[in-house]
């Protein structure tokens, strides 16, 4: 069994083709239910959406103002989110931050 998922032989055209219709029909059953479950920019959870990117985000707003060095500071980085996600999140902060550091 390891040799034949080493050498690939059983995969082929159709089965290809059925393992990414499986894969493309989870990702919109997901992003669906993260639809239809979330409140806003929260998910069903309260925690906030799409946090992966809104440090790159904040990152950038924070340079554009001149406060590079503290990008670095992950305390103020936090902090400085809420200003334009428009959320309440210093309660989900504070135990990030009391958990991190």
């Amino acid at each position: 069994m390891l040799a034949t998922l080493k050498s690939g032989s059983f995969l082929n055209q159709e089965r290809m083709r059925v393992y990414s219709w499986i894969c493309i029909a989870l990702m919109l059953i997901v992003s669906l239910a993260i639809l239809f479950t979330a409140n806003g920019n929260l998910a069903w959870d309260g925690k906030p959406i799409g946090t992966d990117f809104s440090n790159v985000y904040a990152a950038g707003v924070m340079v554009n103002e001149g406060r590079s060095a503290e990008v670095w500071d992950w305390p103020k980085h936090l902090r400085f989110k809420p200003r334009f996600l428009d959320l309440n999140l210093k309660p989900i902060l504070d135990g990030i931050i009391r958990r991190s550091f």
